[in-house]
Parts: structure tokens; sequence; C-alpha cells
């Protein structure tokens, strides 16, 4: 059995939706130049849903607008081959952990048909007012801090992966003989921390593209720690969805 969790940004997706759904949307430049100044200095999240409400103010950025740019999206034919494959197999759960949020992803899956293949997906929470998107923190402002020294306040992954998504190692697996592998695909500093929980047996799939340079985070991070020997998973490093969907493949065939 292979547990499949994907980061989303610069890893199912070939972009940052964040950035992206500003860029294309802001009509004047205020809510692009107010991404890119962050002049309150605001955590990422805050800033995201300070930037949509200043983008709803520039003109059109109602759930349609919305949901039309998600749709274009770059992403690597690859890569949806390779979720639809793994999705046609009994002996794969997949998941999305990322630092995103909820409109975006729902709406990139929908799109590209691909929502019934995921068992879960968890990210920062968003909802409408009005045609009117917020988007707030996966851990919320009011909850205790989870302390992460390696993560931003609104996220720390490890956390999400090791409460929400691994229980399936020993609780909805009932039929897995062996020890489920877990696959983990990404590519930004926000994925050190939970490829760091993982074990021997398990697989920490690094984007390493030297024409992405800001999917390459996580790779710099692995760097900095003394390289892939001190993680404690097995590292593989891809660029593209060719390579993506190649590692997927043999790591599917070698367990099976």
């Amino acid at each position: 059995m292979i547990i499949v969790v994907f980061d989303f940004d610069w890893s199912l997706i070939n972009e940052n939706s964040d950035t992206f759904v500003i860029r294309e949307l802001s009509r004047d430049g205020r809510a692009w130049n107010a991404l890119n100044d962050n002049p309150d200095d605001l955590p990422w999240t805050a800033l995201m849903d300070s930037c949509l409400g200043k983008l709803k103010e520039e003109g059109d950025a109602g759930k349609r607008a919305i949901a039309d740019c998600i749709a274009r999206i770059p992403v690597f034919p690859e890569m949806l081959e390779a979720i639809r494959t793994l999705g046609s197999k009994d002996d794969v759960r997949m998941h999305i952990v990322s630092d995103a949020n909820e409109y975006y992803i729902d709406s990139f899956m929908e799109h590209h048909g691909i929502e019934h293949l995921f068992a879960s997906v968890h990210t920062n929470p968003s909802r409408w007012e009005q045609e009117r998107l917020r988007v707030s923190p996966f851990h919320p402002a009011d909850a205790p801090p989870h302390n992460c020294p390696h993560c931003p306040e609104n996220m720390c992954k490890r956390i999400i992966l090791n409460e929400r998504v691994l229980g399936e190692r020993s609780s909805s697996l009932p039929n897995c003989d062996n020890q489920p592998i877990v696959v983990y695909i990404g590519d930004g500093g926000g994925d050190y921390c939970p490829i760091m929980s993982l074990e021997k047996f398990d697989y920490a799939l690094v984007r390493d593209d030297p024409d992405a340079p800001r999917a390459r985070g996580l790779i710099k991070r692995i760097t900095a720690l003394g390289g892939p020997a001190q993680v404690p998973a097995n590292v593989k490093t891809w660029r593209n969805g060719h390579d993506a969907k190649a590692l997927l493949q043999s790591i599917y065939d070698m367990v099976k």
C-alpha cells in the first residue's frame, strides 16, 4: 500500500497559485504591488487575504473570475497522467497538504476532473463573502501555537501529516499486510518539516529544477543540512512532470 502526499504549488501544479491569481487578475496593479511590497509586513496568509480584498476593489474577482483563472494555471500533463493512473489503483491513497487555499485547490481539481481521486485535502480555509474571497490560517490565530521552529505560524505540515494523514498506516488500511509506504512530493521550505518526519522505507520526491528557482526551497534546505543522506527517507529529485511520473511509477512497481 502506498500513501502519496502532494504539495500543491510548484509540485502538483507548475506555479504558485497565490501569486498567479493576483498577477493575472490585478487590473491596475494595486493588488500585485501590495503582494510584492507587503508594507504592513503581514504573514503570508493574512497578506493573501488583504490582496484578495484589493483585487475585488479593482474589478471582477468573484467566483467565476477566480475559477477561470485557476483553470489556466500551468500544470505538467504528465503529473495529471500520474495522478489519474495512481487514482485508479486500489492500493494507493492520495492526499494534498498545501499552504494554498480551499477554493483554489477545489477549483483546480474540479476543472481537471480529479477531485474524486484524493482521499483528503488539507489547506488554508477559504470562504466567500459577497463575491469576495476570504482566506484564513489553517492553524487559527486563536488556537495554541504549533511551536514548530521550521514552519510558518499558519501551518506546520508535519503536524498535518502525522495527525491527519499517517493515521492511515494503522487505522484505515485494514487489508494491508505490510507497512504502507509514504511518498511525499514537494518543493518548498514548508515541505522540509514533514519529510524529516518520514521513515527509512518512505520516499521524499524533491523538486530540483534550476529553471524554476522559486521551486527550490526544499532542496536548498536539504543541501544546507548536509545533503539527502541526512533525510530519514529515500530522497529522489525531479525537475518536471516526466521525471515525477517516472518516479511514481517506479516506486509503485517496486512496492507492488
